[in-house]
């Protein structure tokens, strides 16, 4: 019973915590209505050069980022592997050498 208590008060303030942030996340940063043509006025000495080296080098930054942690996890992965072969090899050992002894 308390742990059924205890559930449904952490349920409880897990979902009011959840709509506080929302709603303080909400008047924060009100949506602003997207549009090509007000974007173009805000900034008149955008030209498209700017804008292509702008986006090229966010997407260099997010590549480089993205294979970061792509071979970091790929080295976890490995290093894994290779503690899982050795960890296989010792208990095969040990398993043969049961047998030979005949336990």
């Amino acid at each position: 019973m308390k742990r059924f208590t205890f559930l449904c008060v952490f349920v409880i303030l897990f979902f009011v915590t959840i709509l506080y942030r929302t709603k303080v996340d909400a008047s924060a940063h009100p949506t602003p209505i997207a549009s090509p043509m007000a974007d173009a006025l805000a900034d008149p000495w955008l030209d498209p050069i700017t804008e292509a080296k702008r986006t090229n080098a966010l997407l260099t930054k997010l590549v480089k980022k993205a294979s970061k942690k792509v071979l970091s996890r790929l080295t976890n992965t490995r290093t894994m592997a290779l503690g899982q072969a050795a960890g296989n090899h010792i208990m095969e050992e040990i398993f043969t050498s049961n047998k030979k002894n005949g336990r």
